[in-house]
Formats: structure tokens, C-alpha cells, sequence
């Protein structure tokens, strides 16, 4: 099987576990994404790593998924990410289980970037998280009480066959404010629970 061949950077780092009740402990290894060391491995959860993948000059980021097939679902980092908000990546990809690159969507633009999560559907197209930068220059219209930039959360479907997005929601067609009766989306926001109150944290 593909898992039978440990990797020959396995030795560069020794792995220290501490099991306090083993007979209560799942017995499944477990997939580590180790971004700051920029790692990748299944590891049993005695410190045992059962295989490495050579990511070569590739850099991981949040997200790693391992599917039934083999193949990784895998969040990597843009090679020039503009907007830096932590959990940033910029790049959704397929890897073979050699880590081979089958496929890869880059969202990273100055507006936008693709972050954290990602999901392969049974259509076999692919959902992930998008943030887009709204600036603060245009905050108002939107009700928001804050003079910063803000960026809220965008999910886009992906199909890798034809590599363009089929679908996209956006949670500011769903924002609701009750501080501007003139500015977009004023309601009253007790009596809609289902739309987001854009007010709701303010934080700088």
C-alpha cells in the first residue's frame, strides 16, 4: 500500500507522546499538519510516524485533509498573500499520494484570500472559506458603526474540471443593523434571527 514507505526526512525530528490511558485511547494514527516546520505526516499516537510526505518547496497552511483515495485535500500558502490575517492560505490544491500536484485554485488577490477549511463533495467539486475585504471607506453603507476595514466570510464551490467557481455565498447578502435607518439591511434584529447583526463584535 502507499503508507508501506516511511519518508527519509522522518529522522530530522524525534516525536515525544504521552499516553495517560491507553486502554481508553483510539487506536486510529492521526494526520499532522505541522505548518510552522512546514510537515506533513500520519502519526501513531505513540509518536510513531508511519509516513512522511516530501513536500519540496511547497508551503502548507492551515488545512490538510486526507481522503479514502489517498489523495490530500490541502491548504497551501500563496507565494504573495496580500491580505495577512492569520489562518490565511491562498491556495486550495488536490496532492497525489506521492505528493504529486493533480490541481490547485489560488484565491489571493488584494480583496480576497482563501482561508482555513475546504471540503471535497460527492460531485466531486470543491467547497472552501474565502474572506473579501471590505475597506473602511465603505463600511457605512453597510450600517457598520466602525471606521476599519473589514472582511467578511464568502464560501465558493469550486469545480476542478472546469477550474472556475459554480457558486458562492456570501454572508453579506444575509447582515442585518438596526444603527443607520438609511444605510442597507436596517431591521429589527430580534425579530430576525436567521440574517447576521454586522454590530454585533466590534473590536480594533
Amino acid at each position: 500500500g502507499w503508507l508501506s514507505a516511511k519518508s527519509n526526512t522522518q529522522a530530522k525530528t524525534e516525536l515525544k507522546t504521552t499516553v495517560i490511558d491507553k486502554e481508553k485511547m483510539d487506536k486510529n494514527p492521526l494526520l499532522i499538519n505541522d505548518l510552522i516546520a512546514n510537515r506533513l505526516y500520519i502519526m501513531e499516537k505513540d509518536g510513531n510516524i508511519l509516513y512522511e510526505w516530501n513536500l519540496a518547496k511547497q508551503l502548507l497552511w492551515n488545512d490538510s485533509f486526507l481522503l479514502p483515495d489517498g489523495r490530500s485535500l490541502i491548504s497551501l500558502k500563496s507565494s504573495v498573500p496580500r491580505i495577512l490575517l492569520w489562518g490565511y492560505g491562498g491556495i486550495t490544491a488536490l496532492m497525489g499520494t506521492g505528493w504529486e500536484l493533480l490541481w490547485k485554485y489560488e484565491i489571493s488577490s488584494s480583496g480576497t484570500i482563501a482561508h482555513h477549511d475546504a471540503l471535497l463533495l460527492p460531485n466531486g467539486n470543491i467547497l472552501t472559506m474565502v474572506w473579501h475585504k471590505i475597506e473602511k471607506k465603505d463600511v457605512k453603507k453597510y450600517g457598520y458603526t466602525l471606521d476599519v476595514d473589514i472582511y467578511p466570510e464568502r464560501i465558493v464551490e469550486i469545480d476542478p474540471k472546469k477550474n472556475t467557481i459554480v457558486w458562492r455565498w456570501d454572508s453579506m447578502d444575509h447582515i442585518i443593523q438596526n444603527t443607520d435607518p438609511k444605510a442597507a439591511n436596517y431591521g429589527d434584529i430580534a425579530k430576525r434571527p436567521e440574517k447576521i447583526n454586522i454590530n454585533h463584535i466590534q473590536s480594533q
